[in-house]
C-alpha cells in the first residue's frame, strides 16, 4: 500500500512540474527557435576559454538573414554579449543573465561583403566566433 501510494505520489509530482514547465514562455521559445530556424540561418563556431570551461553544447549561435541568434542550453551567469563589424566598430553590447534569459535575438541587417565578430565573456573567460556575408 506504501508502495502504491509512494507511486501515486511521484505521478502526481512529475505531472505537476511537467506542466509548469511546458507553460513557461522560455521553454516555448527555445523549442521554437529549434524547430523553425531564421531564414538563411548557418550555425557559428565558438572558440575561447569560455567554450572550454563550460562545455561545446552550453552555448549555440548562429547567423541568419535578420540577424545573430543566441542560445544559452545552461546557465553561465551573467555574459556581456558584444558584436563587432569588420571596422572594429561596436554594433551590439548588453549583459545578459542567463539564469532568466536563455535567448539572445540581435535583429539587424547583416550586411553582404563585411566580417563581423560576435564576442561572449563572463567570469569563466571570453568565447568569440567570426562569421562574413
Amino acid at each position: 500500500m506504501k508502495k502504491a501510494l509512494l507511486l501515486i505520489g511521484l505521478c502526481v509530482s512529475f505531472l505537476i512540474n511537467w506542466r509548469a514547465q511546458a507553460l513557461n514562455p522560455e521553454s516555448i521559445l527555445l523549442v521554437e527557435m529549434e524547430n523553425n530556424l531564421p531564414p538563411g540561418y548557418h550555425e557559428l563556431e565558438l572558440e575561447g576559454a569560455l567554450m572550454l570551461s563550460v562545455g561545446p553544447d552550453a552555448i549555440d549561435a548562429g547567423v541568419g538573414d535578420n540577424g545573430v541568434y543566441i542560445q544559452f542550453n545552461q546557465s553561465v551567469g551573467n555574459v556581456t554579449v558584444s558584436l563587432y563589424n569588420g571596422s572594429g566598430l561596436l554594433l551590439y553590447n548588453n549583459v545578459v543573465n542567463t539564469d532568466v534569459q536563455q535567448v539572445v535575438q540581435i535583429p539587424m541587417v547583416i550586411l553582404s561583403g563585411d566580417e563581423y565578430l560576435l564576442e561572449l565573456n563572463n567570469a569563466n573567460g571570453m568565447a568569440e566566433g567570426y562569421f562574413e556575408r
